[in-house]
């Protein structure tokens, strides 16, 4: 069974450079410029990076100059076997402005919508929701009759450390973009009180209000940024509700596709204080907090904790 990974690090003017796996080493991938044939590559440069994600040994990059070869209005494009894996103009992915605002949001999403080892969900690392529980459970009592909401549950790390501390809820509601994951995590928590629903956190709603709210390592990811879905989430908390949601710790603002078509946006504490209130809510506090270690260091975090307004 076929298990590819594949990414595009880097695509400019001057180069393209990325790394692939299939289950182990790929022999060769097909570079085309403008639809025409450029060269046969053999990904077997070592990346470091790749080889603490735990692939192999590490030697699965691939780099090619494109200096005299691309402008860019070039279409770049690699194959395997006559397969497209990654085709783009390369203006575009140097410059994410340029992709129009309708193709940016569908943009957005195409990662997220998809299936890929749980590691990627997280810095390449596998890790448990530890120390944002230590953080909820200090700003809050959680009781039995909780109604709790998790936005984008990835693969259940939230939930699991819930679960391991006993954590107190009538029913626990997990709302994720991708049906696959959706899938992996009824098979993996058959538990009652406890479901999964495929939908976007933009406009999904459901019949009754929440009274907690949490959400990790998701908002920075949606498009253009996280008004609409908060908003929709404000519209969904009962009376004296809280939210927990938490976003990249930053000290400036920021928005950007990088080159695997992935959506970042970064806020500053003063923006993210700004934008909560404007969209209904009444802040508690901003507060930083360690997911953990990834690949290339701490995860550090601002957890926003709110209640409606």
């Amino acid at each position: 069974m076929s298990s590819l990974l594949f990414y595009v690090d880097i695509i400019t003017t001057s180069q393209i450079a990325g790394w692939i796996d299939d289950n182990g080493p790929v022999d060769e991938i097909e570079l085309e410029i403008d639809g025409c044939w450029v060269c046969t590559l053999s990904p077997s440069v070592y990346r470091s990076d790749v080889e603490r994600a735990g692939v192999g040994d590490g030697r699965r990059g691939f780099i090619f100059p494109l200096a005299g070869r691309a402008d860019p209005d070039s279409v770049v494009a690699i194959k395997r076997h006559g397969t497209i894996l990654y085709k783009a103009r390369v203006g575009d992915a140097m410059n994410p402005g340029a992709v129009p605002e309708a193709q940016a949001h569908v943009r957005s999403q195409q990662r997220w919508r998809e299936d890929e080892p749980a590691p990627y969900l997280t810095w390449g690392r596998l890790m448990t929701g530890a120390s944002l529980w230590d953080l909820y459970l200090s700003r809050r009592d959680f009781t039995a009759s909780d109604r709790i909401l998790e936005i984008g549950p990835g693969y259940g790390r939230l939930l699991k450390t819930a679960l391991e501390r006993r954590v107190c809820f009538a029913s626990y509601t997990a709302v994720e973009l991708s049906q696959p994951r959706v899938d992996r995590l009824v098979a993996e928590f058959p538990i009652g009180g406890v479901r999964f629903v495929q939908g976007d956190i933009d406009e999904w709603s459901d019949g009754e209000p929440f009274d907690v709210v949490i959400c990790s390592s998701t908002f920075e990811h949606l498009y253009p940024d996280c008004r609409r879905a908060l908003r929709n989430i404000c519209r969904q908390l009962s009376p004296g509700g809280a939210v927990f949601i938490d976003f990249i710790e930053t000290a400036g603002s920021a928005q950007s596709f990088d080159a695997h078509g992935t959506y970042v946006r970064q806020y500053s504490k003063e923006e993210l204080t700004a934008i909560f209130r404007e969209c209904g809510y009444a802040l508690q506090s901003v507060e930083s907090c360690t997911l953990g270690e990834g690949n290339f260091g701490p995860v550090n975090r601002f957890v926003v904790v709110a209640q409606p307004a």
